[in-house]
């Protein structure tokens, strides 16, 4: 009986609860007649926020309110100067607002926990803040994000955020363009200036401020780069892709390959927009989106004209016959898409927006072919731009930055050559040249691929043939050709020449010393030395085959150890590692020129000091159970231990000291900063142990690794690109084959690992 009465005066209670709670909630009319019952939060110029019950939020217009009552009496709706764009619904560490140039809190109740127009959210480097958007969907944003919000769409300035909406459209911006994610979560990096943006669930299109559209499906990143006064724009599809990511540019729809990078240098046509007074805005997921590159560029009209004629020439236009067009009307003819002209007479100069095109006699060319201006068929044009434009030829096409560059078509060869400014030509699907004026490149076409030579009197030119970079130097040759998924690369044409088949893997060609070539894998960070002969690298699954000349097929090793080199190397035994030999081992780290002043220590470690000052050995032991001898120098803020046959580089630049190894990965100590040791191995791996907080790390040779002691303590690392920041107690350990892992260590204030454990501290002087 007791029980029945108890329930009986929990449901009084609940209903009760719910009667006042209803009594008390505000009530917004729509315009369509629906009832909307909960509390509101803010109102701006143009925009609402209700929250209908905890942890849910609706943005509304205020267009779309036709009345408001409190507690069933009508009143009038509040404005506020700014309108609502976010709520807060989660807030960890270090998170401010910058609101009209005053610096502000974030809370999850109160005014303090609504975002406004304008504002400029900031996290610090462990704090972590998300809210609820206009559009419907959730963000998130750390690791010293930047974000600003217009319009409410969140614009990324700095650090990560993460945009999530599994029912419907969410948008963000960031430097260079746009993301519009359908039904699905992105993240974007902003990292030195590159965007990464990769898609963890759903649909994503980005689209650039360039004209282009980018779709990335999920599991798939980008990298894109906005255009800035030194470099043009570009777009990069990540080594990890599984599928070709789709780019539409001009009319045009091309595919990038992982790992593949393209540059946006053709010039869009925008059609002038009026400026209209702003308008109220409705709910922001029914914003469309930015039309396609294929709406932006006129379909109809001129797109050309011309500006002189020696003589007459030959026009041939789309539905209508050939004729001869006389130098009296030449001036000032509008040229249209799909023209054809043939100046067999004389010369004729040609203006598309801001580019000149000369043409020289018995040179012919269409106008607006493929997404061009102009595509030269024959003879000779110089074009001038001081902004982006393109021309095209039979090979391909290149576009210019800034500046003068010239085509000529002569005896089956194309001379490419830029006078003035910064060009990157497309040859085929597959090759990529960049030139910097003054430079040449000729061009070739045979049955056996193209071929590429620099001129004696040129410059070097940076190429990208399929998955091998290189830079042709001035006087070589080499050809080029593709089938059946293996590209061929052939180095010095003729007797003494090196052939470099490639299937499924991505290489680089850097120069050696005495003139040699160093061919880098950047599968595994491994090297071989080029002589003549054929090398053949095939990517089977995450493994690569390698076919040296004169060698048996060998299975990669493990990421730095060295393949055997010669027909009758023993397996067990292993050649010596050492770059003398032409078409011999394969090289295990990258390793550079060594610069600035070279000391030899005692125990064969070589440290090379750049504007360092006086090198300071502290002390020398010999670890237990272990003959090697260590030596001990003092660095920036402790001190580093050195294995025989290591090599370092210390380096001051201004307010920051920096220690670094061969192969670019580098430690930056701040003023203020924490103290720290690391033990430099003779296999190049680097263990670094930070005094303040417990913190250690371990990173492989080859790895993509550096790391800053800021002033404020923090450690913050980049590695393979991104940015990680190392928390009291994490221990580190970076490699080429599993890539980042990380780990807490059991008891504070005593480190794991015992690889990066100092020397005891009995261990002292010269043994």
């Amino acid at each position: 009986m007791s029980l029945g009465i108890g329930r009986s005066l929990v449901r009084a209670l609940a209903l009760l609860t719910v009667v006042a709670c209803s009594a008390s909630a505000d009530e917004l009319v729509l315009a369509s007649g629906e009832v909307l019952q909960g509390r509101l939060l803010a109102a701006g110029p143009s925009r609402i926020l209700v929250e209908e019950k905890i942890g849910s939020a609706r943005f509304l217009a205020r267009s779309q309110i036709s009345a408001y009552r409190v507690q069933g009496q009508p009143k009038t709706l509040p404005e506020e100067a700014l309108d609502p764009t976010a709520l807060v619904k989660v807030v960890k560490g270090s998170v401010r607002v910058r609101r009209q140039g005053q610096e502000l809190g974030v809370s999850l109740s109160g005014p303090a926990g609504i975002l406004r127009e304008g504002d400029e959210l900031r996290t610090g480097p462990f704090g972590k803040v998300a809210f609820h958007l206009p559009s419907g969907g959730e963000g998130r944003a750390w690791h010293d994000a930047v974000v600003r919000f217009t319009g409410g769409i969140p614009a990324l300035a700095a650090g990560k955020l993460q945009v999530t909406h599994l029912e419907g459209r969410v948008l963000a911006s960031f430097p260079g363009g746009r993301v519009d994610v359908v039904r699905g979560k992105l993240e974007a990096t902003l990292l030195q200036g590159q965007t990464r943006l990769q898609c963890l669930r759903g649909r994503a299109q980005v689209r650039g401020t360039q004209g282009y559209l980018l779709d990335i499906p999920r599991t798939h990143a980008a990298t894109v780069i906005a255009e800035s006064r030194d470099a043009p724009a570009s777009v990069s599809a990540s080594n990890t892709n599984a599928w070709r990511l789709r780019l539409e540019l001009n009319k045009r729809r091309i595919t990038i390959r992982p790992g593949e990078r393209v540059i946006l240098l053709a010039p869009v046509v925008v059609q002038a927009e009026p400026v209209r007074p702003r308008p109220t805005p409705a709910v922001v997921p029914q914003e469309k989106p930015l039309p396609p590159p294929s709406e932006l560029v006129k379909k109809d009209g001129p797109v050309g004209s011309v500006i002189r004629a020696s003589s007459a020439f030959a026009l041939s236009r789309r539905a209508l016959p050939a004729r001869r067009v006389e130098q009296a009307e030449c001036e000032g003819l509008e040229l249209r898409s799909g023209d054809r002209l043939d100046t067999s007479a004389g010369d004729l100069s040609l203006r598309f927006g801001t580019a000149r095109v000369d043409l020289s006699k018995e040179s012919r060319g269409v106008v607006g072919s493929g997404g061009v201006p102009f595509r030269l068929l024959a003879g000779q044009a110089l074009v001038q731009s001081e902004r982006e434009t393109s021309l095209a030829f039979p090979e391909g096409e290149i576009g210019l930055l800034s500046g003068s560059a010239v085509i000529r078509q002569e005896g089956g060869t194309t001379h490419l050559g830029v006078t003035r400014g910064i060009a990157g030509a497309r040859i085929g699907e597959r090759v990529r040249a960049e030139l910097l004026g003054p430079s040449e490149l000729h061009i070739q076409r045979g049955t056996n691929g193209i071929e590429l030579r620099a001129p004696a009197t040129g410059s070097t030119i940076p190429l990208v043939l399929g998955g091998l970079e290189l830079r042709l130097r001035a006087g070589e040759s080499l050809r080029f050709s593709h089938a059946g998924g293996t590209e061929q690369v052939t180095l010095r044409p003729g007797a003494t020449q090196t052939r470099i088949e490639l299937s499924g893997v991505r290489a680089k060609i850097r120069p050696g010393a005495n003139e040699s070539r160093i061919l880098h894998l950047l599968h595994d960070g491994r090297q071989v030395i080029l002589g003549p002969g054929t090398y053949r690298f095939i990517r089977r699954g995450k493994e690569v085959l390698a076919y040296l000349p004169g060698q048996i097929p060998e299975r990669t090793l493990a990421a730095g150890t060295p393949t055997p080199s010669g027909a009758g190397a023993s397996r067990a035994q292993p050649a010596p590692v050492r770059p003398s030999v032409a078409g011999g081992p394969i090289v295990p780290a990258r390793q550079k020129t060594l610069t600035g002043h070279r000391q030899l220590l005692a125990n064969g470690a070589v440290v090379v000091l750049h504007n360092w000052g006086p090198l300071v050995v502290k002390r020398a032991w010999r670890r237990e159970g272990d003959r090697a001898h260590m030596i001990a120098i003092e660095g920036p803020r402790g001190e580093l231990q050195l294995e025989p046959k290591s090599v370092i580089h210390l380096e001051r630049l201004v307010g920051v000291a920096k220690v670094a190894t061969p192969d670019g990965r580098f430690v930056l100590h701040h003023p203020g900063g924490s103290s720290f040791t690391a033990l430099v191995r003779a296999n190049g791996v680097l263990a670094i142990q930070v005094a303040e907080g417990d913190r250690s790390v371990e990173i492989e040779a080859g790895v993509e690794f550096d790391m800053s002691l800021r002033p404020d303590r923090y450690v913050l690392t980049y590695v393979f690109g991104q940015a990680v920041y190392l928390e009291p107690r994490q221990q580190m350990r970076v490699t080429r084959k599993d890539g980042l892992r990380m780990r807490y260590a059991r008891n504070r204030g005593k480190a794991r690992s015992s690889k990066t454990k100092p020397a005891p501290k009995g261990a002292g002087g010269n043994k």
